[in-house]
């Protein structure tokens, strides 16, 4: 039985993409870039294609460039799932016309260029250590995971905005400047990840327009 092209127009809605292999994410994300689609950020992605991240339960959502566990995807967000090795891709992506740029090192050893990807040796340590105990502070009083389950942006960025007027009025009932920024990062997450949670009117126009 001969498997079908994949085309991306047939799937509108809550569809994502799981892809057990790095090679499958590969076209995958090749294709992707072939139609014009960006990541959520505005990245091509054929410049970063993150299934480090996940491994072999890698999911790309086709609606608004984000990515997930398939399993996270399929139960908790709503997305119905299709599988790569469902479709027949040999005439769908364009074939690579280099290889990547390559890092050498003093040593003589070589890596894939890292341009774009982020500099995670640049992360303040301190703070983020200060902010993993206010994780774990949270996942005492509220059980792991808790804010992942869909929390409207605007409260993150209500309770954000008071913390940091406390902190900035001196107040030290609290740590509220971590308080702020935990706030602050799961709002992005948020947005990054749960767009239908985004509920402030102007962000909602702004991903209105940019992923309608």
């Amino acid at each position: 039985m001969n498997k079908p092209k994949f085309s991306i127009k047939d799937y509108p809605g809550k569809y994502a993409m799981h892809c057990d292999k790095w090679v499958k994410s590969d076209v995958f994300c090749r294709y992707m870039d072939s139609v014009g689609r960006e990541w959520r950020d505005g990245t091509r992605y054929i410049e970063d294609n993150p299934y480090d991240d996940i491994g072999s339960e890698m999911a790309y959502t086709l609606d608004v460039g984000t990515y997930r566990d398939y399993v996270s995807l399929g139960n908790t967000y709503g997305y119905t799932i299709l599988e790569f090795d469902d479709f027949d891709w040999s005439k769908s992506v364009p074939e690579s016309t280099h290889e990547p740029n390559q890092r050498q090192f003093s040593t003589g050893a070589v890596r894939d260029d890292a341009t774009g990807k982020g500099r995670c040796d640049l992360l303040p340590p301190n703070a983020i250590l200060k902010l993993a105990k206010h994780f774990e502070k949270g996942s005492t009083h509220y059980g792991d995971r808790n804010w992942e389950k869909g929390i409207p942006t605007h409260s993150f960025l209500d309770s954000g905005m008071r913390h940091l007027l406390k902190y900035s009025a001196g107040y030290t009932d609290e740590d509220h400047l971590t308080a702020a920024i935990w706030n602050l990062m799961c709002l992005l997450e948020t947005e990054i990840l749960r767009p239908e949670m985004q509920d402030l009117p102007a962000r909602m126009a702004i991903m209105g327009e940019n992923y309608d």
